[in-house]
């Protein structure tokens, strides 16, 4: 039996797409102190990412995607980390939340993410009861299809409304999240991860 061994070539990705992320690198690196203060990231640069289409490399073509390959991408998340590792893990969830929309009806994955890709759970949805609603149809669907048991629809769409209160409610000084950013203590006393 023949094993395939890759070769550097099969490895390297696609230097087009790896070039849009190290084309940004400098500015992602200017503004590495700001991200980790403020823990965000600053509109100039989100603006900047959306631009190179980074936050759409594993969207489907058919939601107006890039749909590159795994290989590229950690290339591409490896590149944008050695200027910010916040900024790279940023831009890695978003390619795996974009990477739903190949389960989702072609209609519900354009409305989601084929349209303007910076619209945020605030602009999409005039209320929490919009939000639910939208997210119960999307669940529904995909248990009618047998992508998910029956048995999850109910607490995944509870879960859905508790989402948008801490998305609306979400503050920096939030304490569930202090394990992203623990105050300055001694190691014994920092929080641990949940």
């Amino acid at each position: 039996m023949d094993t395939l061994i890759p070769s550097a070539a099969s490895l390297a990705g696609d230097p087009a797409v790896i070039a849009r992320a190290e084309a940004l690198r400098p500015a992602i690196e200017a503004a590495s102190n700001e991200i980790e203060k403020t823990r965000r990231l600053p509109p100039a640069l989100l603006d900047k990412l959306h631009e190179a289409r980074l936050f759409r490399l594993l969207l489907p073509r058919s939601s107006n995607g890039i749909e590159t390959d795994p290989i590229t991408f950690f290339h591409v998340i490896e590149t944008i980390a050695r200027g910010d590792a916040s900024t790279a893990w940023c831009v890695s969830q978003g390619g795996g939340c974009a990477m739903t929309a190949a389960y989702l009806d072609l209609p519900v994955a354009r409305e989601i993410f084929g349209n303007d890709p910076r619209r945020a759970v605030r602009e999409r949805y005039a209320s929490r009861e919009a939000y639910v609603e939208a997210y119960a149809s999307a669940t529904l669907a995909m248990a009618d299809k047998e992508l998910i048991l029956t048995m999850d629809v109910n607490p995944m769409i509870e879960r859905a409304g508790q989402f948008y209160d801490r998305i609306m409610a979400h503050s920096p000084d939030d304490e569930s999240c202090a394990y992203i950013n623990p105050p300055a203590t001694s190691p014994e006393s920092a929080p641990s991860r949940p």
